[in-house]
């Protein structure tokens, strides 16, 4: 899915239409955006977050010292680890799916 959203993003070259032709919210494609290192808003607070967070500062940490939500933090920085609907998913992600599975049959 990141791989599809940057060559979206690069067609289209906005961040709203991408969202759009990928089906997902522009909150969503904005970190698939950042996550595949082709978008990255620009402002001295997303940088600073961004900077921290290479130095190893956790998350929380990252949100006490500036005064902001960890949610927001954790809104501006690249995905961690696999999305569920990847082809290219975790071992613990697809384990995580057969159990959803089982719990709804």
């Amino acid at each position: 899915m990141i791989e599809k959203a940057a060559k979206v993003y690069e067609k289209t070259g906005k961040l709203g239409e991408t969202a759009e032709e990928l089906g997902v919210s522009i909150q969503k494609c904005r970190k698939l955006l950042i996550s595949a290192g082709v978008y990255a808003p620009k402002t001295e607070r997303i940088e600073h977050i961004i900077n921290m967070y290479n130095k190893g500062k956790s998350k929380k940490e990252i949100a006490e010292s500036l005064g902001i939500s960890e949610r927001y933090v954790h809104a501006v920085l690249p995905y961690e680890k696999c999305i569920y609907n990847s082809e290219n998913r975790t071992e613990n992600a697809k384990r995580i799916e057969k159990c959803r599975k089982g719990k709804n049959a």
